[in-house]
């Protein structure tokens, strides 16, 4: 069933919105619609994020390989704004595709910008999360930024997007469910900036 919600088109909402119905099954919660199935999988991942101890990947990252959790969100992004709905669901994980085998479709869109920023190293429950920054125009055509996280599980080998953050929303593929669940939060080191004294040199 396909859900329709009626958001403020914010970069946040345009993505969850854009994303959500790719996902045509998930269930969104809304008053006491469905308030059990939501609220089981609120717990569920409660408890699972409450296991999760995040830690930031200081590895380079490389967004062109398939190889790696943030090359796959990358394509991600690539295959669904270009509305390629093939590509972007054999980047879902298994179970997410067995969840999302005849709903799933890309939404194009010529005008979003995304920059990987961060991941993290796989966690306890053989999560990795990877982390992006997004930006497109509002309908006043002034530019949003806002900030997603992906959840990507390890299929025989193959890092694949099981579910995705935005704001307080979580959209769990696999599950088919939508929740308001707070994102978690980027395991960022804090960095230290160095001034380096100008120099003139003379010729």
């Amino acid at each position: 069933m396909r859900t329709r919600v009626v958001l403020s088109f914010t970069v946040t909402f345009a993505l969850a919105l854009a994303f959500v119905l790719g996902c045509e099954k998930c269930q969104r919660a809304d008053g006491s619609k469905n308030r059990t199935d939501v609220q089981g999988a609120t717990e569920k991942q409660d408890q699972e994020g409450e296991a999760e101890k995040l830690e930031q990947d200081d590895a380079p990252l490389d967004v062109e390989s398939d190889e790696t959790p943030e090359g796959v969100v990358n394509s991600f992004f690539r295959t669904f704004f270009r509305g390629d709905s093939d590509g972007a669901f054999a980047l879902l994980s298994k179970k997410a595709r067995e969840a999302q085998s005849e709903s799933f479709v890309a939404q194009a869109s010529d005008s979003i910008r995304w920059r990987v920023l961060e991941k993290t190293k796989p966690t306890n429950l053989g999560r990795v999360y990877v982390f992006v920054e997004v930006e497109d125009y509002s309908d006043a055509g002034e530019i949003q930024r806002d900030s997603l996280s992906f959840a990507l599980a390890n299929d025989e080998g193959a890092w694949r997007v099981s579910a995705f953050h935005v704001g307080d929303v979580t959209v769990d593929f696999e599950e088919s469910v939508i929740v308001a669940q707070e994102a978690p939060t980027a395991p960022s080191v804090e960095r230290v900036a160095t001034r380096i004294d100008e120099t003139k040199t003379t010729r």
